[in-house]
């Protein structure tokens, strides 16, 4: 059974995968800025 992207249930966890990728993008640039 698939789900629609209109249950605001699984657009929450897409939005929030995209926003931890993000995330992790920007922590990874910072850390390796400190480590220089």
């Amino acid at each position: 059974k698939m789900l629609g992207i209109s249950n605001p249930y699984l657009s929450d966890i897409i939005n929030g995968k995209r926003d931890a990728l993000k995330v992790r993008k920007e922590i990874a640039e910072i850390l390796e800025i400190d480590g220089d």
